[in-house]
């Protein structure tokens, strides 16, 4: 079962900069820009949460997925409990990126699986660390 949580089509002052690393073949790939429309899913079977998003002048769709907080053992969360650890901090962040017209930082470190998502609340260069990882 899949929960839709925020659907945007045309979403006005949201910038990303995602950086995906693949330290086995020596590989960046920078992902920056505008975003044209996204959406945040949340998938209750395999607690993950979906980020879909597509770029301007793009037509690729990438899906960034991310399952667990990498700091705290969330294995004995509800799913309920996933849900607003995960898509709340998401959540926020993108509301928080466009408030304060700031890029929605994350790295997502692709041999590990982490995600490294900034926290725009925070002024030490904080980030938030996941497991999961990115399609596209």
């Amino acid at each position: 079962m899949s929960t839709c949580f925020m659907l945007m089509n045309n979403p006005m002052d949201l910038i990303m900069n995602l950086v995906v690393d693949t330290t086995v073949t020596s590989n960046q790939t920078v992902v920056e820009g505008a975003i044209k429309k996204y959406k945040v899913d949340f998938d209750a079977a395999s607690k993950q949460a979906i980020f879909t998003f597509k770029m301007y002048d793009s037509s690729k769709f990438y899906k960034l997925r991310i399952v667990a907080d990498a700091e705290k053992n969330l294995e004995d969360l509800t799913t309920t409990e996933h849900f607003f650890k995960i898509v709340n901090t998401l959540g926020l962040t993108i509301n928080m990126a466009k408030s304060k017209k700031k890029s929605l930082a994350i790295k997502v470190d692709m041999e590990r699986s982490y995600v490294y998502l900034e926290d725009l609340s925070s002024n030490n260069g904080a980030t938030y660390k996941f497991h999961g990882w990115l399609e596209h």
